[in-house]
């Protein structure tokens, strides 16, 4: 009985979502509106799953269990942690898989969509279970496109002309883009590193006041930042990232995926079994024809993708006229007014912030 009670549960919550792909075909163009995120996706599959509270799956193939119940090993222990019964015990999902995936995410600061991409597949809480047996569905709509004329007034709708021509138009089209990944230049014999290239960015702004607005620019990468200073006075750096007074905006060319330069240069294991992932990669990046996607992505914080100096900057500087001036030489061209923009507001705080990481975002 408990059997066909958890199966009727799944049932429910997943109607809407199996009404919406039952029709599709693998490898049509879906888009997607969860929240402020638009996610245009080459279409593969679905299913649902269970998860219980202390399980969080980030891709097809990891998940990953937290300890705050795992010393309890049934639902009378736990209920007794709980004071209050509508707690989360489990969530029903519906999983979306892809072989593409790009993003697009409302910015409450410049009111545009910027583009990203860190996975290939959506992992959607349709309800949630509470402990006392409440189920609890989702109380926003997910609406999918499916319907390629539909998808196109949308997402023109979002994204700015060029950035539609030479990007969207080729994701929807099988083709890959004219854009580059950034490369670091060489020093003499050896490849410009982060030390090598943080001690330019100290020179470089060795007049700049803490807090002033500084560009950090080359062909295919540019971060916009506020100087952020340590107590000794030299930039600040959160361990192997870059800091900044205001959230920091950049604009990179990257893979699809969570995939960055480094990842993408190690060989791709071919051989059955576990492999060295410090040396190998064993997953395809996303492309067509054999050639990786390659686009501009825009965003407000680093991570392992986007550092501050993935690529060797042409320009360091916190003169805004001539920031924008190199800028109109980059990849980025069209969006030339928000490099304007941040500069102008360099001490406002981005609107949907958290509240600052001490003195410093990154």
């Amino acid at each position: 009985m408990q059997t066909l009670r958890t199966e009727e549960k799944i049932s429910q919550a997943l109607v809407p979502l199996n009404k919406k792909l039952a029709l599709i075909e693998a490898g049509q163009n879906i888009l997607l509106k969860v929240g402020n995120t638009y996610s245009l996706m080459k279409y593969e599959g679905h299913n649902a799953e269970i998860e219980k509270h202390n399980i969080h799956r980030f891709s097809r193939n990891l998940k990953i269990m937290t300890s705050n119940w795992h010393f309890a090993d049934t639902k009378k222990k736990q209920q007794k942690l709980i004071k209050k019964q509508h707690r989360e015990w489990k969530r029903y999902k519906g999983n979306i898989y892809g072989t593409h995936r790009l993003d697009f995410t409302f910015d409450e600061e410049f009111g545009i969509f910027l583009p990203s991409s860190d996975g290939r597949d959506m992992f959607l809480t349709l309800a949630r279970e509470t402990f006392d047996g409440d189920i609890v569905p989702r109380k926003d709509v997910i609406d999918i496109i499916s319907d390629d004329d539909l998808i196109v007034t949308k997402l023109r709708e979002i994204t700015r002309p060029q950035y539609f021509s030479t990007v969207v138009a080729p994701f929807l089209e099988n083709r890959c883009t004219e854009f580059k990944i950034p490369k670091r230049s060489k020093l003499l014999i050896f490849e410009a590193n982060k030390f090598t290239l943080l001690n330019r960015f100290e020179r470089a702004t060795r007049d700049i006041k803490h807090g002033a607005f500084v560009y950090v620019g080359s062909k295919e990468e540019v971060y916009l930042l506020g100087l952020a200073r340590g107590n000794n006075g030299r930039p600040y750096m959160q361990g192997t990232y870059s800091t900044s007074t205001k959230p920091m905006f950049y604009f990179s060319n990257n893979y699809l995926e969570f995939i960055s330069r480094h990842d993408a240069q190690k060989p791709k294991f071919k051989w059955g079994g576990d492999c060295n992932v410090a040396v190998y990669r064993a997953y395809d990046i996303p492309g067509f024809r054999r050639h990786p996607f390659i686009f501009p992505q825009m965003g407000r914080r680093q991570n392992c993708k986007n550092t501050i100096f993935t690529g060797k900057p042409q320009l360091i500087t916190g003169n805004v006229n001539e920031a924008i001036a190199h800028f109109t030489t980059t990849d980025f061209a069209e969006f030339a007014d928000i490099v304007s923009l941040y500069a102008k507001q360099i001490d406002s705080i981005h609107p949907s912030s958290d509240e600052p990481n001490g003195e410093f975002y990154y």
